[in-house]
């Protein structure tokens, strides 16, 4: 883990392979591949964004490349406030694209969400939002 100031490192079995909180004020997960996404893992990907934004609402890109699937309880800890004044999901396949939309587009998610095939349009679109919401 690089970057940010006093956030906790992802733990074993957390589906996070790396966490870092850029200049920009970006915090990048990249989770693990071949991942089923379940609540737990979700929860503890929340926690660690509200624990590393310290009291700041942030930009959050979640690399999502090589997930299999996410289950309903993840849908239901994405509808609780966090920390993430933007999240960008980033994959490159069909099925992650699918996995990305599906969770998007039946979950009442309280900030902006979008997924992309590009990291650098991830993160042109997170300064931008959050640059909007006056972060």
């Amino acid at each position: 883990m690089t970057g940010g100031t006093g956030g906790t490192v992802p733990g074993p079995g957390s589906g996070i392979v790396s966490l870092t909180f850029d200049a920009d004020g970006i915090l990048h997960f990249v989770m693990e591949p071949h991942l089923r996404l379940d609540g737990v893992r979700a929860q503890n990907a929340v926690d660690l964004t509200n624990e590393w934004a310290d009291g700041r609402r942030i930009a959050v890109l979640v690399d999502i490349t090589g997930m299999i699937s996410v289950d309903r309880d993840v849908r239901r800890v994405l509808t609780q406030p966090s920390a993430a004044a933007a999240l960008a999901v980033l994959g490159g396949s069909s099925v992650e694209r699918v996995l990305a939309n599906f969770v998007i587009s039946v979950t009442n998610v309280p900030c902006p969400i979008q997924y992309f095939r590009s990291e650098d349009q991830a993160r042109a679109w997170l300064l931008q939002v959050t640059a909007d919401e006056g972060r």
